[in-house]
């Protein structure tokens, strides 16, 4: 069974005021999040230093339940906790997500040398993932079409 990888914590209809949203519904503590932030975050988007916080907080919030560790995650105005996978997990998901034989799975990425970088939807979102990792170096990739139509983004880098 695959582990969900993410969690919708506010959804984007809610616009410029998702990191409001966000700050009145969750615990700062929990999410090692410093008063001084969600006091501007709670604010609004009028406080001149709303966004600024707003990206700091994306970039070094984050909570642990139960031993696993999660971040914030925002796509296309939604706001998600990501759940930290180990390679082995994401592999395991990759696979099982795209009905594939989940230890053939494994068995072709060690037999490879590679690691899973990250899962996209289409081949823009990984070249973009890879891109972000590697800071566009793109030597030694390996991509995976999955039957979903998705692509595994692969390194030996």
């Amino acid at each position: 069974m695959a582990i969900e990888r993410y969690e919708l914590m506010v959804n984007g209809a809610h616009g410029i005021y998702v990191p409001q949203t966000f700050a009145e519904n969750y615990d700062a503590k929990e999410w090692h999040i410093d008063d001084e932030d969600i006091d501007i975050l709670l604010e609004g988007p009028d406080h001149e230093h709303y966004w600024y916080a707003w990206g700091y907080v994306l970039n070094t919030a984050y909570a642990i339940e139960k031993g696993v560790k999660y971040t914030l995650w925002q796509e296309d105005g939604d706001l998600f906790a990501e759940r930290e996978m180990s390679d082995d997990e994401l592999a395991e998901n990759i696979a099982e997500e795209n009905g594939l034989d989940v230890e053939a799975f494994k068995v072709f990425v060690d037999h490879t040398g590679m690691y899973a970088l990250s899962e996209a939807y289409d081949v823009f979102h990984a070249l973009k993932a890879f891109e972000d990792a590697y800071q566009g170096t793109f030597d030694g990739c390996y991509f995976l079409e999955l039957p979903n139509g998705g692509v595994a983004v692969f390194s030996n880098s």
